[in-house]
């Protein structure tokens, strides 16, 4: 004996399970036209602009910690917590902006005592992601053959 579905459930109802984002059918299709022998031209990933608002966030803050804790952070790389903070900063903004080359003078200014109280980490993030906040470009046609 079967007793009949809910009305208020929907089981009976057919599902895709299948979901694909937009980045796994270009890649789908960048790998088809590959296979039939066309070349493709494939824009380099860039970071979503989440990720950027996330780096402005971190590097702000970042900036301002060293600033309220100055006592703590003064020393520059001779303070095992401004040291830690540097890291932990440098790597999450790589991370989350890809590698620029801003970041790697503003590492070795926050080593200097008393220079780590500049807001470098806020520089170094404004001129990483200047002019790359926007949509991602648009995919480019193969060249005719």
């Amino acid at each position: 004996m079967t007793t009949p579905p809910d009305p208020g459930s929907h089981t009976d109802l057919p599902v895709d399970a299948t979901v694909e984002s937009p980045a796994a059918a270009a890649y789908d299709a960048a790998r088809a036209a590959v296979a039939s022998g066309a070349s493709v031209s494939v824009p380099p990933a860039r970071p979503a602009h989440r990720s950027f608002k996330r780096a402005w966030a971190l590097a702000v803050a970042a900036d301002a910690v060293q600033l309220i804790l100055m006592p703590l952070f003064a020393p520059g790389g001779f303070s095992p917590a401004d040291a830690a903070l540097d890291v932990a900063v440098g790597a999450l903004l790589v991370r989350w902006c890809g590698w620029h080359w801003a970041f790697l003078p503003t590492l070795a200014a926050e080593l200097v005592p008393g220079l780590s109280l500049v807001p470098t980490w806020t520089a170094a993030v404004w001129i990483a992601t200047r002019g790359r906040g926007g949509a991602p470009p648009a995919p480019t046609a193969p060249p005719a053959a």
